[in-house]
Order: C-alpha cells, then sequence, then structure tokens
C-alpha cells in the first residue's frame, strides 16, 4: 500500500501520466487444424516474472496485476506520503530544486517493481526469471514430437511455444530462440521451421533474423509488431503528453466494450462537461506555462527508470524517429552522471538500435530474398491510449496502423477518405488494396499482398483466426496472398459472438463510442452542466457512502 500511495500521489501532484500499456498475448487460441512445419510461437509480455524461490514479482495480467510491494503500517505509509509531499513543496516548488524529488520519486516507485527492475546493465537481479514450469516447458516441448501423419498439431499454440524472459535484451533472446529452434529440427526432423511473432515476440524475431538470417526459417508471421515501434511507449518517455477529454471517453467506450467492465454515466458526463466547457485544456495550458516543462525530463526519467525502462525489450519499442530523443529524457546528455551509471543497459539498447531497429525494412525484404513466406497482421478499431498528442490515429490502442503494417496509409478514426482520394485510386489500379470502410489503403504498405488486417480487434484482442492465419501463411508450401485466403484483406471480428467477419460495407462500422460520443456531442452548454452537476454529486454520495461503510466496519 506504501508504495501505490507514492505512486498516485506523485502522478497527481505533477499531473502527468506516465501510462504502460500491456500487450497480453496470451489470448484465446483455439485452432482447429495443423502446419505443415514446426511452428515457433513467440509471444509478448503476459507471463510472469518470478524470483529465485519462486514467489511472483511481476504479473502485468490485468486480470491479476501484481507487483512486488510490500504491504506496510499507518505510521510507513504517513512517512512516505510526507516525503514526497515535503520535497515536491519544500525544494521544488519554493526553490525551484528538483533532484531531491526525482530521487524520491524514483525510490518510491523503483520499490513498488522491485525485483523486477532490471540492474544498471539490463541483466535480471535476485534470479528473477519466469516460471520453472515455462523453463521446462521449452526443454520438454523442443524434445516432443508432435507431428502425426496430418502435420504438426497447434496446440493452443503452445507445442512450440518459445518462452524466455521478455523484459531483456531482444539480441540476447535470439540466441535462446537460436538454440531452441535447432533442438525442435532435431526433434522433428525437419530442415526448417516458421517463426509467428506477436506484440514484443515481433523485436524477437527481427533480432533473430539479424543475428541468424533465413538457414533455418522457412516462414515469419508478425501479428500486432512494435518493431517499428509504438506510439505510447515512444510518446510517454519523449514529452509527448496530451490530456483530451473525448479521447479518453472514447478510450472508456473501448473499455466497457471489450471487457465485463462497465463504468458509470457519470464518469463519462463529467469528462465531458470539462472538455467542452474548456476546462481541461485551460488547466492542461495553465500547468504546460508553469511546471510541466519544468518537471517533465526529471519525472519522466524518474518515473522510466523504476518501471519499464531499465528492461531493453521495451526500449525495442521506442520508434526509431524519437529514439535519441528518447535517450536523453531519460539517461540525460552524454556525459551525465545516468548515461555513466547505465553504460551497460544503453550499450544494449544501441546494439540493439544499430543492428535492428534501423535495418528492419531491409530485414523484412530478407525474407522474401531467401525464397521464405510473410504473414504481416495489423489491428485497429479502438482509441490508442488517451495520452498521446496524436489520439486519433489508426491504431489497436497501442501501435498505429501504418508502423504495424510497414506503411498502410491510413485516415484518423474520426474520418474516411474523401473522393478525390478514391478517384486516384481508381486511376492508379490500387483501389483493391483500400479498405470498405475507407480508412486503410494497403497499396503503401512494403508487402500489400501479404499484408491483412482485422477491425474490431485491440491490441490485447488475440483471436484463434488470426493464429491461424499466421500459421497457415508462414508454413505453407508457397508466399500465400490476400486472394488466396477465404476472408480476403480486410476483415472485422464480430466480439459478440466470437467469429470472424469478410470486412464489407455493411458490417465495417464498429466503433463503439459513435454512439455514445453522438449522443454527447447533441448536447448544448446548459444540459451539460446539468449531467456535470448530477454526476458530481452522484460522486459526493458515493464517497460518503464508502466512508461511511468503512466506518461501520462492512
Amino acid at each position: 500500500m506504501k508504495k501505490i500511495v507514492s505512486l498516485i500521489l506523485s502522478i497527481i501532484l505533477i499531473v502527468s501520466v506516465f501510462a504502460v500499456p500491456v500487450a497480453n498475448a496470451e489470448g484465446k487460441i483455439v485452432p482447429e487444424d495443423k502446419s505443415k512445419v514446426p511452428v515457433i510461437n513467440i509471444r509478448g509480455d503476459g507471463e510472469p516474472i518470478v524470483n529465485k524461490d519462486g514467489k511472483e514479482v511481476l504479473n502485468l495480467n490485468f486480470s491479476e496485476l501484481k507487483f512486488d510491494g510490500n504491504t506496510a503500517d499507518k505510521e510507513n505509509v504517513k512517512e512516505s506520503i510526507l516525503n514526497v509531499i515535503t520535497l515536491f513543496i519544500k525544494e521544488g516548488l519554493l526553490t525551484g530544486k528538483w533532484d531531491n524529488y526525482y530521487a524520491a520519486l524514483q525510490k518510491e516507485v523503483g520499490e513498488l517493481f522491485g525485483d523486477a527492475l532490471l540492474d544498471e546493465n539490463g541483466n535480471a537481479v535476485n534470479g528473477t526469471d519466469i516460471t520453472p514450469n515455462h523453463r521446462k516447458a521449452v526443454e520438454n516441448s523442443s524434445r516432443t514430437n508432435f507431428k502425426n501423419a496430418d502435420g504438426y498439431y497447434r496446440n493452443n499454440g503452445n507445442s512450440y511455444r518459445f518462452w524466455y524472459d521478455w523484459r531483456l535484451d531482444p539480441m540476447e533472446i535470439a540466441d535462446e530462440l537460436n538454440d531452441y529452434i535447432k533442438s525442435v529440427k532435431k526433434a522433428t526432423g525437419e530442415k526448417k521451421v516458421a517463426l509467428v511473432g506477436m506484440c514484443l515476440g515481433t523485436n524477437v524475431v527481427f533480432a533473430y533474423l539479424s543475428k541468424y538470417g533465413m538457414d533455418d526459417i522457412c516462414g515469419v508471421g508478425i501479428d500486432g509488431g512494435i518493431q517499428n515501434g509504438s506510439d505510447v511507449l515512444t510518446k510517454a518517455i519523449t514529452g509527448h503528453f496530451s490530456i483530451d477529454g473525448d479521447a479518453i471517453n472514447r478510450f472508456i467506450f473501448d473499455v466497457e466494450a471489450y471487457s465485463d467492465s462497465e463504468v458509470d454515466d457519470y464518469v463519462t458526463d463529467i469528462i465531458d462537461y470539462l472538455q467542452k466547457s474548456g476546462t481541461i485544456g485551460a488547466a492542461t495550458a495553465g500547468l504546460k506555462a508553469t511546471l510541466y516543462y519544468r518537471l517533465v525530463t526529471g519525472v519522466t526519467s524518474a518515473l522510466a527508470l523504476s518501471t519499464c525502462f531499465t528492461w531493453p525489450s521495451y526500449w525495442a519499442g521506442i520508434k526509431e524517429t524519437d529514439y535519441e530523443t528518447a535517450k536523453n529524457y531519460v539517461f540525460g546528455p552524454e556525459g551525465s552522471e545516468k548515461r555513466q551509471k547505465y553504460a551497460g543497459l544503453i550499450a544494449k539498447i544501441d546494439n540493439y538500435d544499430m543492428n535492428v531497429r534501423c535495418r528492419l525494412p531491409e530485414l523484412l525484404k530478407s525474407v522474401k530474398d531467401a525464397g521464405g513466406n510473410l504473414c504481416i497482421l495489423a489491428k485497429y478499431g479502438s482509441q490508442i491510449f488517451p495520452i498521446t498528442d496524436d489520439n486519433t490515429v489508426l491504431a489497436d490502442q497501442l501501435v498505429t496502423v501504418k508502423d504495424a503494417s510497414f506503411g498502410a496509409t491510413t485516415t484518423d478514426i474520426l474520418s474516411e477518405f474523401d473522393d478525390n482520394y478514391m478517384k486516384k485510386a481508381e486511376e492508379n489500379g490500387t483501389a483493391k488494396y483500400i479498405s470498405p470502410d475507407k480508412q486503410v489503403d494497403a497499396s503503401t504498405c512494403l508487402y500489400p499482398d501479404y499484408s491483412w488486417f482485422i477491425k474490431n480487434a485491440s491490441h490485447t484482442n488475440w483471436t484463434h483466426y488470426e493464429f491461424n492465419l499466421l500459421v497457415t501463411v508462414s508454413s505453407a508450401d508457397r508466399q500465400l496472398t490476400i486472394d488466396d485466403t477465404d476472408l480476403g484483406q480486410y476483415m472485422v471480428f464480430d466480439n459478440e459472438n466470437r467469429t470472424m467477419l469478410k470486412m464489407t460495407e455493411e458490417n465495417c462500422n464498429t466503433y463503439h463510442f459513435d454512439t455514445k460520443q453522438a449522443k454527447n456531442d447533441n448536447k448544448n452548454f446548459f444540459t451539460r452542466f446539468l449531467a456535470f452537476f448530477r454526476s458530481f454529486m452522484n460522486i459526493v454520495t458515493d464517497i460518503f457512502k464508502f466512508i461511511n461503510s468503512k466506518l461501520e466496519g462492512k
């Protein structure tokens, strides 16, 4: 509790959000058929991290979020809060000296993450790793032959699931993957395998291609890939932070649609009023004019190094154009004390930058040059995490369609291609690559014919159909194209019925915020104020009810 209170207090005090979205790549994968070659599945960061005693120190699965924090008594909580407040006010606000506040912030939040953090060299501490069962699964599955007369069982994607410590340097993990590939080949007697990467797993795939090439690989599938960077991860540590009430409400509507959670209307009513009345804009402008730009680099560095940016894997998710800026925000300029302290970690992320991030198109091309199969899958239809200054970009909540697909041209989530654009596409013969909702043009992708898109599937929503598609294309005896698949290049996922449909003009309007947002937009100022007042009183009533229940010991 002590650490959580400190974290919340610090963020409230500086009115700054450092949101680290998580891709839980476990998903509901229920494939039914088999592949012609062993397909190695490399997923993202949803697996728990444990210490040498088997105690869970980090679990980023939203259903059971856990950190390595210890409970504390009231005196410890009080001491923690006073420490943060004192440094913020006494040294920060009154004297303009923030260094001690930054140090305290990093210490308090860092203790929340505990042994889940890596050391200054980007290495695991105190024996932390994935679970022993997952380590054992890697050993066992590489020695087991899952083949029968019809091909290799996919076994929910776990027959040849490559488990790894997703916090670590993708270049180091590539060495582990290479050993695993050799073991699978030996166990199966096959000459080659296929690789399927999801989320952070795509960084491992490209690190492997950089170090080992295509000699053992027949095809590659990437899904929701952050190999070209995640806007959310990048902008969170480069100062591109923005608050927009409409974006927050759209995000809430998406969360309600994709989960069993439900947010009371008074929350969205208040956000809507504060946005439309200009309150959020004025507060943000005032903050930026006073404290924000003075605090942003120091707070970014403190929060980055006390949370997930000691993990080289997350640095692999920074966009190439912002990489050096991100390093300056987190470690300071060349020659700084933090640059020296974290020299080992910086060496690892620089190595990845030079040998993978800066070579991504070349590495993707190497797959085709070697005669390998490609399947590139991008998803969209959700509001991106509402903390960026470009909050209407077409994305899957975490990664933009352009980045995930290697170059698709897109509109934003609130518009579509106009008649002039469509006319030019017809004249150029590229209209067939435009989605029925007129929001995506795949003709500008690096490989348009090997790129598929799913609408209404967020970055945390991994379907069995997309896994089947990735496996089928990457392990086929020839390169399959968008013309070879029954549902075509553009698909829509029906969350209610858990089915995949071919996208048409009739079923493509899937945005969850459309109806509710239109309802809010039709309100006049007086109606908004009444909704705000009613909602405010509801919140006050709920707070008093909560306090009363605690006093009565309920």
